[in-house]
């Protein structure tokens, strides 16, 4: 099952998805910008444990959408003006192996 997480400015979103495209377990939580990369990171770890426990299943991979801009190829955040301290932060690959 894919975990999807989509990070806005106002609402963090994580949901899994299944082979066919289906939302099968879906929770949402305020981004919190403010209170920094490390509580949002926490929370959309949660997010995505509780998601795939709801769903009865493990998580095979992880699509992660943002409205900021996020380089491919380290997985850092770039420039993202609506979430102050966390550009440059995130190693996606890491932290995805974390949760799979």
């Amino acid at each position: 099952m894919i975990g999807a997480v989509d990070i806005g400015g106002t609402k963090i979103a994580v949901g899994m998805v299944d082979d066919a495209g289906r939302v099968v377990a879906k929770l949402e939580s305020p981004t919190d910008a403010r209170g920094g990369y490390a509580n949002g990171l926490a929370r959309m770890t949660s997010m995505l444990r509780e998601t795939a426990r709801n769903a009865g299943v493990g998580i095979s991979g992880i699509g992660i959408g943002s409205t900021g801009m996020v380089y491919p190829e380290s997985g850092k955040f770039g420039d993202a003006d609506f979430l102050p301290g966390w550009q440059g932060t995130i190693r996606w690959r890491i932290w995805r192996a974390s949760l799979m």
